[in-house]
């Protein structure tokens, strides 16, 4: 915005000198007439430079002084809308660079997190694996625990009989030697 108003400052400003040049221009053959006596004013008398030109009493080198002062003033409001101009230019490269960098950034965060997303999607599936393996060896677990049960179970029946077996030999022998003593 700041740059357009210069812009139609300097538009503006361009537009005056011409006004005020042509003004001299008609003041000068203006002033002539009334000092020859015809004592009427021309319609072009009625712009800005004109009217300077009347309230300073018609001298030419003071409008000619306020015309350089314009002049410079509008030099120097070109000169300041030429820097905002490369200031402007130089925020938009500055823009521009910003832009590159996110959108590289970005770029670089959409493929750290695709990357992510697929070691999740591995690590998921390795989850599963492992979760299906920790119930299959819960099961296998269970199938020996019961087998070691029923095994215990057999060795203390085993052990009941191998007693049974043993008091029986012995109470066998015994009576046997019983009946070998009594016949001796």
């Amino acid at each position: 915005r700041l740059l357009r108003a210069f812009a139609a400052a300097d538009v503006q400003a361009q537009g005056s000198l011409e006004r005020s040049f042509a003004a001299l221009d008609a003041g000068g053959s203006a002033a002539g007439a009334d000092s020859s006596g015809s004592g009427s004013a021309t319609p072009g008398l009625e712009s800005e430079a004109s009217e300077d030109l009347l309230i300073s009493g018609g001298s030419f080198e003071v409008a000619l002084q306020r015309q350089v002062r314009r002049q410079e003033k509008l030099s120097a409001l070109r000169k300041r809308c030429a820097d905002l101009q490369a200031q402007a230019e130089c925020y938009r490269r500055k823009e521009a660079e910003f832009v590159e960098q996110l959108e590289h950034l970005f770029v670089g965060k959409e493929t750290e997190a695709g990357d992510l997303k697929m070691q999740a999607e591995v690590l998921e599936d390795e989850r599963h694996q492992l979760k299906e393996a920790a119930l299959q060896q819960d099961l296998e677990h269970d199938a020996l625990q019961r087998q070691l049960d029923e095994m215990l179970a057999y060795k203390g029946a085993s052990e009941v009989r191998v007693q049974f077996l043993m008091d029986h030999l012995v109470n066998l022998l015994s009576q046997s030697d019983g009946n070998t003593s009594e016949e001796a």
